[in-house]
């Protein structure tokens, strides 16, 4: 399962390694009566809502672009300050596994049949909060886990959703979720009717007995789901366009119609798109590999169309683009253009309020060099690390954003992604072992055919790169009580020696090794402790503690749900 870059980071910081990027498209298919049009089905642009004439104009795409590929993107764990929900995903089962990180007590949560996808948080005046859709029974089961009912440790009321959504999105204050189609998941096609454009919105009620859920037509073949940092708007892009969703003002079933950008679809198609919005949802942004340039709209707060927009044209077609804002509350967007080895950086008010033939905001660093594909800010704002997953030797880039200069350094093996550590301190590559096998003592070649990290002091520009002997298939950065840096790393293998986690100390080095008699399946942080469930019909989580790596095996509790 992939995770799209824009997910929102929660906690800890978590990333995700499941395998290589797959299409959607062409071989989608649910179980329909035969279309009109398959155009339709396929992810063809023959039905586009949002067509509206025009053309795209001069500046057009390479026909050689070559998008970037991140293998792994941040998970949201399902989990709060305090408890972790783990769903059993056995055959025939009902349950969710409610944990409580700060005693190991577990629970056994009875929800619809089949759970897959939780997700959790904490809820103002509500304590912490879980939503569980289960595919079996189509439902989404609102845990309320500080609330008991009955001889169940938490409260829990089943919603009924269409039962073609499989994937779940939880909105920043906790109390609103869309139940959607994820097209790189399995669709339920059990259904008389079914319809990729249908999604469910959940909202949390002041009690038990409360809540609702209403059913949405949106967009279809959904890339990313975001939402405005209060909140109160969701945003989401698809196939056929874009929808903005005020979440509070839904009070019933509804078709959302896409946002009118305006201009032609042609300029921005849903091939290699990328979306980024303001955190008050005010600006969306937007490139595309069909487009040598950006696109800036001021988004009205109250109807489905634009107020203002800006098309921004470049040297080249932008392979990565983000929004943050600075201290002062501006916006500042970040641009790489890997054909032009350059990172371009701008003032977004400056650049709508600029004239037509005025440039001058656009502030271009010369990132001749380094592989300036994907850019990675650092948490505190103040660097930005550039690099790419295409090269076998690929050169990273580190910018100052102060001084808008960078720095260059070289890494052994090509980059499957790269995250950052919360302090700002310590960037992890994560590498894409090649295929064959290395010559024998050839420590360069067995490094790039095997498995491993390279670990990058951005202070000092030193890389360690280190082997591994499985495959890293999740990690996570995170700290002790005194603010100390550790990474963890889920190791999966067909050795059973091999499988396991991995901890290394980020100020020191030092990597100490854990091995797990069962697979592990999911890494997590709940109440001060890295946790890892494990493959297992009956149950099985491991609790870490981050400072001492000492371990604690909570087993069996599935065996007890069964009992009826």
């Amino acid at each position: 399962m992939i995770r799209r870059k824009n997910m929102i980071w929660n906690g800890a910081v978590a990333l995700c390694i499941f395998g290589l990027l797959v299409g959607c498209g062409d071989d989608m298919s649910i179980g329909m009566e035969s279309p009109a049009d398959d155009d339709y089905w396929n992810g063809d642009q023959g039905n586009d809502q949002n067509e509206m004439g025009g053309s795209p104009g001069e500046n057009d795409a390479d026909e050689d672009f070559e998008p970037e590929e991140e293998e792994f993107l941040v998970q949201q764990v399902a989990a709060t300050d305090s408890y972790v929900f783990v769903p059993n995903q056995t055959e025939g089962s009902d349950t969710v596994a409610l944990i409580d990180g700060r005693d190991f007590s577990v629970h056994p949560m009875r929800v619809g049949l089949q759970p897959t996808q939780v997700v959790a948080d904490d809820v103002e005046d509500q304590g912490s909060v879980a939503y569980v859709l289960s595919t079996g029974q189509p439902t989404v089961a609102i845990v309320r886990a500080d609330l008991s009912s009955g001889d169940q440790r938490a409260d829990v009321r089943l919603l009924p959703v269409p039962w073609e959504v499989n994937q779940l999105a939880l909105s920043p204050d906790g109390r609103h979720v869309l139940a959607y189609i994820d097209p790189n998941e399995p669709i339920n096609d059990s259904a008389s009717t079914a319809s990729l454009q249908t999604m469910a919105l959940i909202r949390l009620g002041d009690g038990p007995g409360n809540d609702e859920v209403f059913q949405l037509s949106v967009t279809r073949i959904i890339d990313n789901i975001a939402f405005s940092e209060d909140g109160e708007q969701a945003f989401v892009v698809g196939q056929e366009g874009i929808n903005r969703l005020p979440l509070y003002d839904i009070k019933s079933d509804a078709f959302l119609p896409a946002i009118d950008l305006g201009m032609a679809p042609s300029i921005f198609t849903p091939q290699d798109r990328e979306v980024a919005f303001s955190s008050d949802g005010r600006v969306m942004a937007m490139r595309t590999s069909q487009y040598a340039g950006v696109g800036l709209f001021d988004l009205n707060p109250d109807e489905a169309q634009i107020d203002d927009h800006r098309m921004i044209e470049l040297d080249g077609v932008p392979t990565d683009l983000d929004l943050f804002e600075r201290e002062d509350g501006s916006l500042r967007a970040v641009v790489t253009i890997r054909s032009e080895d350059q990172v371009v950086l701008f003032d977004v008010d400056e650049a709508m309020e600029a004239e037509e033939e005025d440039d001058s905001f656009l502030r271009i660093v010369d990132a001749t060099g380094a592989d300036a594909g994907i850019g990675r800010l650092t948490p505190d704002e103040s660097m930005l690390a550039v690099f790419s997953t295409l090269p076998l030797l690929p050169t990273v880039g580190l910018v100052d954003l102060e001084t808008e200069s960078i720095e260059t350094f070289e890494l052994r093996n090509q980059i499957r992604n790269l995250a950052i550590s919360p302090d700002s301190k310590t960037a992890v590559a994560v590498h894409q072992a090649q295929p064959g096998q290395a010559p024998a003592g050839d420590p360069e070649a067995q490094f790039r055919h095997g498995e491993g990290i390279t670990l990058w002091d951005l202070a000092t520009g030193y890389r360690r790169p280190l082997g591994l002997r499985g495959e890293p298939e999740e990690i996570i950065m995170t700290t002790d009580e005194s603010g100390h840096p550790y990474l963890f790393i889920m190791l999966t293998s067909d050795n059973h020696a091999d499988q396991g986690i991995k901890r290394i100390d980020l100020a020191t080095h030092r990597t100490d090794f854990v091995r797990l008699p069962r697979r592990p399946m999911q890494l997590g942080v709940v109440a001060g402790q890295v946790f890892v469930s494990q493959e297992e019909e009956t149950g099985r989580i491991t609790f870490f503690d981050v400072a001492t790596n000492e371990q604690r095996t909570v087993s069996g509790y599935e065996l007890n749900a069964g009992i009826q």
